[in-house]
């Protein structure tokens, strides 16, 4: 385990057994400054090196190469941010003051937490002054040992004192080495605190880790900012440092940007298919990412760069072209193509090479094709292949059902509740699948001849209408079954449905009105509701 030993001023980090490592950095510090040029460095410390490890004495070896020296620089500062600068820096200011205060004749000097530090050795002598190096006793009997080696001749001069703030205080054990509190003295203390202000709690570090993982666009500001909403005082240099280095520039995932863009994008590719008679022909299929819906598809033997920007200009009008097209890195899409594409102000998102699945949504139509229709049919023809491909898209769009969309088609399908009557089945593609629809057995209300075809059908889009929920707004349930259709003769597409009134009833009354398609039988067959008002009537008649 560590042992902290704080003193008023900094933090020495011990290791059992060891020496302090704060100290043998600090030696590393000085033995790279003390490696550049003798004109571009701020001072020079021969011992330095001699207290490091291997892997940082090759590190120091390798500085003295101008090349290497500025890499190393480099990956040190990003590291450990101003801790080989601000190393660098106390050194020289301590070595004046050491200079300075023997120049004025001061008595004694103590060292607190003196590390690998040979200022006595190394710096010009001072016979009169008494120094006091003050460290740990694992650090100080690692540094004797190596100046045994360095120094034969220990100056008489220097006084090693061992001391553990967790035994004894710096006072009593300053005055057992034979200091004198009442002469003059300079305190020196080189040391770099490890940790300063409050102590950051671990949820607090995995919060700034997630949000920035979570959003590579977010800088410290922004994390700050929102710390601050949750009410967290924390610096933004906090969160600077808190944050996880990022090795590359923060860019949005594939997925993320297919997703983001999802409204605007659409994506195109070919597909071969071949022929009872041998013959290859090709099909281009326009897909829009949004629900799944196949734009535009055309078939032909011979494509070119020039037919394929003609089917972009027949699937889009300039009004409603989209912002993005993802294409593969065919050679089809040639000049021709990308001229008449950037003339529709469509801006082109190429996938990378051999990387169908930054394609999937088409691909997976692709093969869907594939396995539920073409490996089925033999084609012979491209009117035979025209005329398979738009019966199976008719399905696809209507009747195919999609994980993506939540289990609805990409033209919305209609939810039929058990009380519209039995299910039938319909066939579609020829009789390759089938659409299952429950077709309405509902008794007709007692009413007119001439309105019970529309009473039916009011009936039927009823059901479709309470069996739907996300298309159902604040409408109220209707009460009675026995309702008069009144079609107003200027308006065939429209109908007003009012309940019928006795003798007794007020003149306050809810009016309910239905806007049904021109043709009801296809709004029954294809499952298509109105829309269906309720508004309370006043005395005055309510305007569909």
């Amino acid at each position: 385990m560590k042992s902290l030993n704080r003193t008023g001023i900094g933090l020495i980090v011990v290791m059992p057994g060891q020496a302090s490592r704060t100290a043998e950095f600090m030696a590393f510090y000085r033995a790279l400054e003390s490696a550049r040029p003798t004109s571009k460095r701020l001072f020079c410390d021969p011992f330095a090196r001699h207290f490091l490890r291997p892997p940082l004495l090759n590190v120091v070896s390798l500085s003295r190469v101008p090349l290497l020296s500025t890499i190393l620089y480099w990956y040190a500062d990003r590291r450990a941010p101003g801790a080989r600068t601000s190393a660098i820096a106390r050194t020289r200011l301590i070595d004046e003051a050491w200079c300075q205060a023997l120049r004025d004749g001061i008595p004694q000097i103590v060292i607190l937490g003196s590390g690998f530090d040979c200022r006595p050795y190394r710096l010009p002598e001072a016979p009169s002054a008494v120094i006091f190096e003050v460290d740990h006793p694992r650090t100080l009997a690692s540094k004797l040992a190596r100046l045994r080696q360095l120094v034969p001749v220990k100056p008489e001069n220097v006084r090693f004192v061992n001391i553990d703030f967790n035994r004894k205080g710096l006072a009593e054990t300053l005055a057992d080495a034979g200091f004198d509190a009442s002469r003059p003295a300079l305190f020196i203390m080189d040391l770099q605190a490890k940790q300063s202000g409050r102590p950051m709690s671990r949820e607090l570090r995995d919060l700034v880790h997630q949000m920035a993982e979570a959003n590579p666009l977010w800088g410290a500001p922004r994390i700050h900012g929102e710390l601050m909403k949750l009410g967290i005082e924390i610096s933004e240099r906090t969160v600077s440092r808190l944050m996880p280095r990022r090795r590359k520039p923060p860019s949005q995932t594939w997925r993320t940007f297919l997703e983001n863009h999802a409204n605007e994008l659409i994506s195109i590719d070919f597909f071969t298919v071949p022929t009872a008679t041998f013959r290859v022909l090709f099909v281009l299929v326009v897909l829009a990412h949004r629900r799944r819906h196949v734009i535009h598809f055309n078939v032909t033997e011979h494509p070119s760069a020039l037919w394929t920007g003609q089917q972009m200009v027949e699937a889009f009008a300039e009004a409603t072209a989209p912002r993005y097209l993802l294409r593969d890195r065919d050679q089809i899409y040639g000049r021709e193509f990308r001229e008449r594409i950037q003339s529709m102000n469509i801006k082109e998102v190429l996938s990378a090479p051999a990387s169908p699945w930054q394609r999937a949504y088409v691909e997976r139509l692709i093969g869907s094709i594939r396995r539920e229709c073409l490996d089925h049919v033999v084609i012979l023809g491209e009117r035979h292949l025209r005329a398979i491909l738009k019966s199976y898209l008719d399905y696809y769009h209507r009747s195919r059902t999609h994980v993506a969309l939540v289990k609805d088609t990409p033209e919305p399908r209609l939810v039929q509740p058990p009380e519209l009557g039995g299910v039938v089945e319909l066939p579609e593609v020829g009789g390759l699948h089938h659409r299952y629809e429950r077709r309405a057995r509902i008794a007709t209300p007692s009413c007119s001849a001439d309105h019970s075809p529309y009473i039916s059908q009011l009936l039927f889009l009823k059901k479709i209408w309470q069996a739907n929920p996300p298309i159902r707004r604040s409408v109220e349930k209707i009460t009675s079954a026995d309702f008069i259709l009144e079609i107003e003769p200027e308006r065939t597409s429209s109908g007003r449905i009012s309940p019928p009134r006795s003798s007794g009833e007020p003149q306050a009354a809810m009016t309910w009105c239905v806007f049904l398609p021109r043709d009801l039988s296809r709004a029954k067959a294809t499952g298509l509701a109105g829309i269906l008002v309720a508004a309370e009537v006043v005395n005055q008649e309510f305007d569909g």
